[in-house]
């Protein structure tokens, strides 16, 4: 693509971050060619390169009930505004085995941190250390 608008691979870079540090002209030359191109940034690749991955992991349970499922709703529109995504694990049956389960599940996804819509009788304790709470 660099070559393409007869730029630098970092020209391009900032192109696509919006950074000022471009002359119109040669923003203008290297939009066209991304249009051109279709180009589409990898957001897998950049969250890699900043070492993070966007991801919220949301552990719930009857996700099919009306109130788990708005809430993921929610929290997933709350995110998309923060610059994130939400990935979902439901629990089939809320016990700390199953939520274990999900929580290694989203962590093999990357997530940077969990929410939790379970029942409030759920005893979580012998998972805190799992979501990094101490007392």
């Amino acid at each position: 693509m660099a070559d393409l608008a007869g730029v630098s691979h970092q020209t391009v870079s900032r192109v696509i971050n919006a950074s000022p540090l471009v002359a119109d002209r040669t923003r203008t030359r290297v939009l066209k060619v991304i249009a051109r191109l279709n180009y589409r940034p990898n957001k897998v690749a950049r969250n890699l390169a900043a070492g993070r991955s966007a991801l919220i992991g949301v552990i719930t349970f009857a996700v099919e009930s009306y109130g788990p499922s708005h809430l993921i709703i929610s929290i997933s529109e709350g995110a998309r505004k923060l610059g994130y995504h939400v990935v979902v694990a439901s629990a089939e049956y809320p016990s700390p085995e199953e939520v274990r389960r999900c929580a290694n599940e989203l962590r093999e996804h990357g997530v940077e941190g969990f929410i939790l819509i379970l029942p409030a009788a759920l005893n979580l304790r012998p998972l805190e250390s799992i979501f990094g709470i101490r007392r």
